[in-house]
C-alpha cells in the first residue's frame, strides 16, 4: 500500500530527473512497489529502490509541564525511477 508521496526540497530535484519517492508499507517488496505505481499511475516503471528509515529521538517541552521524549515510527521509503516520457502528475491525480 502506497501511504504517501514524499515532497522535499531533495524529492523535488529528482522529479525533475524521473525519480519519485514515495512512503510504503513496511510488508512490500521492490517487485509488489512496481505493479501497486505502474497501476495507481498508468506508468511504466523502470527501477526501484528501497530504504528502511530509522526512527529519530523527538523532545518536546512546553512552559507548564515536564519534558516529554518519544520516538519517531520506522519507516519505509521507495524512490521509483520511470522509464523515459512517463511522468506522474502528483498533484493533479484522481486516482
Amino acid at each position: 500500500m502506497i501511504i504517501k508521496h514524499i515532497q522535499t526540497e531533495k524529492t523535488s530535484l529528482l522529479e525533475e530527473k524521473g525519480f519519485y519517492t514515495f512512503s510504503v508499507s513496511q510488508s512490500l517488496n521492490r517487485l509488489s512497489i512496481k505493479t501497486l505505481i505502474e497501476n495507481a499511475f498508468k506508468v511504466d516503471v523502470e527501477s526501484v529502490n528501497t530504504a528502511m528509515v530509522a526512527p529519530k529521538n523527538k523532545s518536546y517541552r512546553s512552559r507548564k509541564s515536564r519534558p516529554v521524549s518519544g520516538r519517531t515510527s520506522r519507516w519505509k521509503k521507495a524512490i521509483v525511477k520511470l522509464k523515459t516520457g512517463h511522468t506522474i502528475d502528483i498533484y493533479n491525480n484522481e486516482g
